[in-house]
């Protein structure tokens, strides 16, 4: 089976963090066996609209020198370039965002996340299969979209328990802080860094915790693996979220997490030692937090995700298009 794989981008050396999850499903689709080519809009043009609508010329030319059996993009825009042809089927990837919109730093939705939010549900209506991360996102969908549920793959080679000792070293941290991961860039509203700040200053202040808040971001994704060995606990914020890649690897890295109740995040961590749900309240987050930092335990998240590893997301992925090609082909 040959796929073009659609993206906005995916890590480079001036920016490793962006879309790394992408990158990792598509690596994933070539191991399983498929052929796939990659239309990366961002090697066309840098943004705005001109970049989709090069995107569409780029793929009308792909189209006429491949023969495809499928098209998957990944985000709405790119799926809009991916419908400008009616030769093969489309799968499109929404990621949560791009259908739950952009908060401000308030947590209010922004005019363009409103904006960004009608036009993903308008694109549903005109692919052939949606992909949505959360029963969340589902939920926001028009009637009669043909959706599966499924949250990215997590790479149980990378993201492994190691050696705290040689993780720390890796990042010259003494043994002796503890260290709470925000690992997201603070100036992304949607990832509500102010309360992350604002549970770190509890710990410290009500529950004389002594620790540091670290933002682990902008820095190439093969470090990841070594920050989350290093850290005490992840700390997640988010105002909104579909399936948030990076409490999953936390949880295959043994990190003990503690969350609001975002995206799918209650259902993945149900069950997990260490790992703590709270709502949007300093508090609240820094109480759960308390414990797990005077206990100093890890947890056993890497046993509840087993069914999240890349290789049998990519075998759900490839069923997917496997039916569209028969349905398309009728």
């Amino acid at each position: 089976m040959k796929v073009l794989q659609i993206v906005g981008g995916l890590p480079s050396q001036t920016n490793p963090s962006f879309q790394p999850f992408v990158a990792s499903q598509i690596r994933s689709l070539v191991n399983a066996g498929l052929d796939v080519d990659i239309l990366d809009l961002s090697t066309i043009a840098r943004r705005g609209l001109k970049k989709y609508l090069s995107g569409a010329v780029e793929l009308r030319r792909r189209i006429a020198s491949a023969n495809y059996d499928v098209i998957h993009a990944h985000y709405s825009y790119c799926g809009w370039v991916a419908r400008c042809q009616r030769q093969h089927p489309v799968v499109v990837s929404l990621m949560g965002s791009d259908l739950l919109g952009t908060p401000d730093m308030e947590g209010k939705m922004k005019v363009r996340g409103q904006v960004d939010t009608n036009i993903a549900r308008l694109l549903t209506q005109w692919v052939d299969h949606v992909i949505v991360k959360s029963d969340e996102m589902a939920q926001h969908l028009p009637p009669r979209v043909k959706v599966s549920v499924l949250p990215n793959g997590v790479d149980f080679e990378r993201f492994k328990p190691m050696d705290k000792t040689l993780a720390r070293a890796r990042f010259n941290l003494s043994m002796d802080e503890k260290i709470v991961l925000f690992a997201a860039d603070p100036h992304n509203s949607r990832k509500n860094y102010r309360l992350a700040n604002g549970t770190v200053e509890m710990l410290q202040d009500r529950f004389r915790q002594p620790c540091r808040l670290w933002a682990f971001y902008k820095q190439n994704q093969e470090e990841l693996p070594y920050a989350m060995n290093a850290a005490d606990l992840l700390l997640m914020t988010s105002y909104w979220e579909g399936s948030p890649n990076i409490v999953k690897e936390a949880m295959a890295c043994n990190l003990p997490v503690v969350s609001v109740k975002v995206g799918d995040v209650p259902r993945v961590l149900a069950g997990a030692s260490n790992c703590h749900l709270a709502g949007y309240d300093a508090l609240e987050l820094a109480s759960r937090a308390a414990v797990v930092l005077r206990t100093g335990g890890r947890s056993d998240g890497r046993d509840h995700i087993q069914h999240l590893s890349l290789e049998k997301v990519a075998r759900q992925i490839i069923d997917i298009y496997q039916q569209e090609l028969r349905d398309f082909n009728g």
